[in-house]
Order: C-alpha cells, then structure tokens, then sequence
C-alpha cells in the first residue's frame, strides 16, 4: 500500500478519536487499546477506509497501534534483526544502517510533536525495559524551544 497524504490524515484523524476515548487516569491494556481500534476501523469507517482491502486494514491499525501504544513509525525498525542503528535527524529524516550499509529510510513521523512523544517515551519507559543490549544512545539537541537534531543511535544486535 503507497501511504498517501489522504492515509496519513485519516490515520491521524482516527488516532485522535481513538485517543479521545482512552482514560489515562488507569492503566490501560494493549488488548483494550486493539478493540478501540478494532472498533474505529470497523463501525466507524470513514469514507477513506470503505474502499480499503483487508491487507491494507490490518496496516492501518498496526500503525495506529504502534503510534498509540510503541514508538510509531521506529517500531518496525527496532523489531528488525537486520538494522543495526537508527537514527532520527528530525520527523522526515530518517536513517538506518543494515548490513553495514547507512540509507534513507521512508518512514516518517506525522509532526514534530509525535517525534517528541516518541523520545519522552523512550526515555520514560523503554530505555531500561527495551531490546537495547549493548549500546544505547539518544541526544536530543534544542535551540530556544525549536528542535533542530535528534540523534536515536542503538546497537540492536546480540
């Protein structure tokens, strides 16, 4: 499926709706999260997902699953066994190495606030939690309130 900007609005559209409908004042289960989804994707279909496959169904709420509950777009990245580093130089600009060789990756965060939501929950839950077992970096640069780099480096091999 070609991620269109008419995808990433109606993704987006739907996070927020999904979003609006978590209470955060409890823990909420991974397993609740998917039926919201589930039910978004489902009952509530927008006209853009009416003419979506099912293949490209489950794509939609696999993204919206790991922009609400993972680290969105760098999820598919970490859980690859072949990317050796990640790194992030702003919400379109995104690098991997594999195989030992650096290129540009296509993903790319919806805004630069997702990308911060992305490192506060990195640094909050899955530093010491997370598949990072012999190096692990992140360096976040700001100038006034404006970020100009960010740099996600990981070993994520054995």
């Amino acid at each position: 499926m070609s991620i269109t900007s008419t995808y990433l609005a109606s993704r987006d559209a739907l996070r927020e709706k999904i979003m609006s409908r978590i209470d955060f004042s409890r823990k909420v289960e991974d397993k609740e999260v998917l039926d919201l989804i589930d039910d978004h994707i489902t009952s509530n279909v927008p006209e853009m997902l009416e003419n979506l496959s099912v293949e490209e169904k489950k794509r939609l709420r696999q993204d919206l699953f790991h922009s609400i509950r993972r680290l969105d777009v760098l999820q598919e990245l970490v859980e690859d066994p072949q990317i050796t580093e990640i790194m992030v130089n702003g919400p379109n600009s995104i690098f991997i190495e594999k195989a030992g060789e650096l290129r540009p990756c296509k993903a790319a965060f919806s805004s630069m606030g997702k990308l911060e939501d992305v490192i506060q929950l990195l640094f909050r839950n899955y530093l010491p939690l997370y598949r990072l077992p012999l190096i692990a970096l992140i360096n976040v640069v700001f100038m006034g309130k404006t970020m100009i780099s960010t740099l996600f480096l990981a070993s994520l091999g054995d």
